[in-house]
């Protein structure tokens, strides 16, 4: 087995350097035409247009904003859209790096209903389409390929073939990548018939030039000198132990990424719609070559578990948690331990807080970097209401190994507060099992647009016990408590935040707050994942991060941005 686990580093420097695209393999069998980098293929155009349409609709969207990408694609395409494209057939494409990255090219492989009729399309555009030298080779200028890119079409077996070069790019080499009927990649090898993903690609690792992977290291070396220079110099407020903690991370960063060029297979994205949720979803597949030991190291990966997920339910206004899921590097853990220990007690200074508080901020620092060291984080919080008098109630848990520290702490500041907080602090207030809850007013120094939200004497409710850290404040604090401490440990995805638009909006009006950019995005009124991300192990490592809300609200803030 490789010296520790790298998986997670693995990922970040592959998604890092091959993000632009990368699925699932396709085999591609002995042939004349050169085995390509990448291979990606789509949905049929028609499913593909249908999918984006029936996004918008789950995540709420009006007939209007549906009728605003028809407006757009009519604009962009005229009034015979899409004629010379067969919707009905998927889209495929390859691409070949080079060892010069200038000189790699990409292929798209389009499904054409005739070639009369396809380049019509292509002056519908605003391109350019002219014969070259080479009979049935086709040059296009305009548009980007006036600027940035050479880009040359190809008809043939019902497709047109698009190579893309960068510019400068020789013209005999552009042509070379299509002038010969036997170097273009049957359609065939490159979809997958059974493949329901909106996109889905695959790098092969032993195909990319050894000349372009080691361009890598000159970004780490950079990126190294950087962070030496804020080790010895780092602006004021940086607080010390940052420079390392990100030195560090580097360094497990280039170990990873020799693991992976050594040990890495394939490298894949899948990008899916699922109709049931309304959520698009990301997968990253990175599948190691067999018996290395980068497989080794996947196969012992444990997914996460977490308690505070469980918090938020089908029924909450919002919420979120994060789990830190497998083995992350020790000496990864106690530099970014011991940058955490040093900056929450910073915290302390930009707060409204009396110097009587800074112990507490000391103990969560230290119960924090112990938790960090120890690969041990798990918190979440929601927001649930609202009740029948337009109130909300807010919970959140963290896990802590050893709460004893932090309950002694808080008995011993109870006595030496100043008087306002004495007063508004009620300690063992009632108990939930063996765990004692304490109350702290917070009707008087809390704004009233809070109280409009928690009510009119609202109290901070919290309970140390069972492991953990557990707050709630408002009309179902005790209720809520109670839940939170009896979660037991379950597999969680490692981060999401959950949101549920229609209520949050009318928790932003209660509390007398501006609607005016959320009045532009729509707001179902069910939960719906803004985020996630996930990660898991086994015969391979996949990272898949789902986006419902958040996706929306670029796409629609892009088309509102298109038509003015």
């Amino acid at each position: 087995m490789s010296s520790g686990l790298h998986w997670l580093g693995v990922l970040f420097t592959a998604l890092w350097l091959t993000s632009p695209v990368t699925a699932a393999p396709v085999p591609l069998p002995n042939a004349k035409y050169e085995q390509p980098t990448i291979v990606f293929q789509t949905q049929h155009g028609q499913k593909f247009l249908d999918s984006a349409k029936k996004y918008v609709k789950l995540n709420g969207g009006t007939p209007e904003m549906v009728t605003r990408i028809d407006d757009l694609l009519k604009g962009l395409l005229g009034e015979k859209g899409f004629a010379g494209l067969d919707l009905t057939r998927p889209f495929g494409g390859y691409v070949y790096l080079r060892a010069k990255v200038e000189t790699s090219y990409m292929v798209l492989v389009l499904p054409i209903t005739n070639e009369k009729d396809a380049l019509e399309l292509v002056e519908r555009i605003h391109l350019e389409a002219k014969i070259t030298k080479v009979k049935s080779v086709y040059e296009l200028g305009g548009g980007p390929f006036a600027r940035d890119l050479t880009g040359h079409i190809r008809f043939h077996d019902k497709h047109a073939y698009v190579a893309i070069h960068a510019k400068p790019v020789e013209e005999n080499d552009a042509i070379d990548a299509l002038g010969a009927t036997e170097k273009l990649i049957p359609i065939a090898r490159l979809v997958d018939d059974k493949e329901t993903a909106v996109l889905a690609a695959t790098l092969t690792g032993k195909r990319i030039p050894k000349g372009l992977t080691d361009e890598a290291y000159p970004l780490f070396d950079s990126a190294n000198a950087d962070v030496d220079r804020l080790m010895v110099r780092a602006p004021a407020g940086m607080p010390k132990n940052f420079p390392p903690f990100i030195k560090e991370l580097l360094g497990w960063g280039r170990r990873s990424y020799d693991l992976m060029i050594a040990d890495g297979d394939t490298l894949g994205l899948r990008i899916t719609f699922d109709e049931k949720m309304g959520d698009l979803d990301a997968e990253a597949i990175l599948t190691p070559t067999a018996k290395s030991g980068l497989a080794q190291d996947l196969a012992s990966f444990t997914p996460a578990k977490g308690r505070f997920q469980q918090l938020v339910t089908k029924d909450s206004v919002g919420g979120g948690w994060l789990v830190v899921p497998g083995p992350i590097p020790k000496g990864v853990r106690a530099t970014f331990a011991n940058f955490i220990a040093e900056w929450i007690p910073m915290l302390q200074k930009e707060t409204a807080l009396p110097a009587e508080f800074l112990p507490l901020f000391d103990t969560m620092a230290s119960i924090a970097q112990k938790a960090i060291t120890a690969g041990e984080i798990d918190l979440g919080a929601a927001v649930s209401g609202p009740n029948k008098a337009g109130h909300y109630t807010v919970v959140a848990g963290l896990g802590l190994d050893d709460p004893t520290p932090l309950v002694k702490l808080v008995l011993g500041l109870a006595k030496d507060l100043p008087k306002e907080f004495v007063e508004a602090i009620k300690l063992n207030a009632y108990k939930i099992g063996d765990v004692s809850a304490h109350t702290f007013a917070l009707d008087k120094l809390l704004p009233e647009d809070f109280l409009k939200i928690f009510g009119e004497k609202p109290a901070l409710n919290i309970a140390v016990g069972n492991k953990g850290l557990f707050l709630a404040v408002g009309p179902g604090a005790e209720v809520e408590l109670k839940r939170a401490l009896a979660l037991k440990p379950l597999e969680a995805t490692a981060f999401d935040i959950v949101v549920n638009l229609a209520k949050g909006k009318e928790l932003v009006k209660s509390a007398g707050g501006n609607l005016r950019e959320l009045e532009q995005f729509p707001v179902p009124d069910r939960a719906i994942s803004f985020y996630s991300v996930d990660i898991r192990g086994g015969k391979d490592l996949r990272v898949r991060g789902a986006s419902g809300q958040l996706t929306l609200m670029m796409l629609m803030s892009g088309l509102t941005a298109a038509g003015r």
